[in-house]
């Protein structure tokens, strides 16, 4: 083969790799992002809007971890049956470590959490 039909050649298989990607990233479902209670939650619209270092805080979820105002947790296990996720949490609550459970349930808009630990549940609402 000569050189240019090797760079003809390369280019070809990139230019069929580069659609192949397009396409495979195109067709990604959206459970792919991750579990619905990742994001940033409040008590209420307008909680969402106050500062990280206040009592009432936003809640920030990940797909491994809670984290709000002194409360720092990361999920060593979650699994999820049915629309409620079950999380394992070690969590770090003012300076004291902590295990417990939480249960998650979310859609895109409210979420809530029930700790085994509490009595009740949080009911949030998704921040913008």
């Amino acid at each position: 083969m000569t050189s240019i039909q090797t760079k003809s050649s390369s280019r070809s298989i990139l230019s069929g790799l580069a659609i192949v990607m397009v396409l495979a990233g195109t067709a990604v479902p959206a459970a792919a992002k991750g579990p619905a209670y990742i994001g940033t939650w409040a008590t209420s619209a307008k909680a969402c809007k106050l500062p990280p270092d206040t009592l009432d805080a936003p809640v920030v979820m990940t797909a491994r971890a809670y984290n709000q105002f002194e409360t720092h947790c990361d999920f060593k296990s979650i699994k999820k049956v049915g629309s409620v996720w079950t999380a394992a949490a070690k969590c770090l609550v003012t300076g004291a470590v902590e295990k417990d459970t939480l249960k998650i349930t979310a859609s895109t808009k409210t979420m809530s959490l029930k700790w085994n630990s509490a009595p009740g549940a949080l009911r949030f609402v998704r921040c913008k």
